[in-house]
């Protein structure tokens, strides 16, 4: 998982990270894993207990060392999922907001 820097109006109004949860009122935005598809997969570090910041360079977030039993569509054991949330507070400069997230999966 990359991104191309913060989320932000393109005019240097940025909005902030995180520091464990995306409060409502406050100014924040961050991700964390919601789903581990059924504990096949590891989070790496904290991305599966709280709002942690995007990242802006090539960034581990999850590995499996389990072979996937097929690709059954629905199959809750073959996905990772992946939520964003935002925060304004009052002070947030009204705008439009934006971030390129990539992400790669590599199989074998």
């Amino acid at each position: 998982m990359t991104s191309d820097g913060s989320l932000d109006d393109g005019n240097g109004n940025v909005i902030g990270s995180p520091t464990g949860a995306v409060t409502s009122g406050e100014e924040e935005y961050g991700f964390y894993l919601s789903e581990l598809g059924g504990g096949e997969y590891t989070a790496a570090g904290s991305y599966s207990t709280q709002h942690q910041a995007v990242p802006t360079s090539v960034t581990l977030i999850a590995s499996t060392s389990t072979t996937g039993s097929g690709t059954t569509v629905g199959s809750s054991s073959q996905h990772l999922e992946i939520t964003h949330a935002a925060s304004m507070s009052t002070s947030t400069i009204v705008g439009s907001y934006n971030q390129v997230v990539t992400y790669t999966a590599y199989t074998n």
